[in-house]
């Protein structure tokens, strides 16, 4: 988990199908929403499952959630086969 630019450690999750199963999970207390976004580093097939999954929890078309490669420093860091979400939630 990133928050206010400390990364720390939110789960330890067996498997990787767990582990995409808990960041469907991370999503429930992120709504309402303004944007989401998910992130790759060469899974591109497991990016576009995870926007499928996560358009229904957060009510917005797979289609507009948009899908892009990360960043030099977080492929450097997690390597190919990285996947994640950012959300911006709507001020409550």
């Amino acid at each position: 988990t990133l928050k206010d630019g400390e990364l720390t450690l939110r789960a330890k999750s067996r498997g990787r199908d767990a582990a995409k199963q808990e960041l469907v999970a991370l999503a429930q207390p992120h709504t309402p929403i303004q944007a989401v976004q998910v992130a790759h580093v060469a899974c591109e097939d497991e990016a576009q499952q995870l926007a499928k999954a996560l358009a229904p929890q957060f009510g917005v078309a797979q289609g507009s959630i948009p899908i892009v490669e990360t960043g030099m420093a977080l492929a450097t860091h997690g390597g190919p086969g990285t996947l994640g979400f950012a959300v911006i939630e709507q001020a409550r």
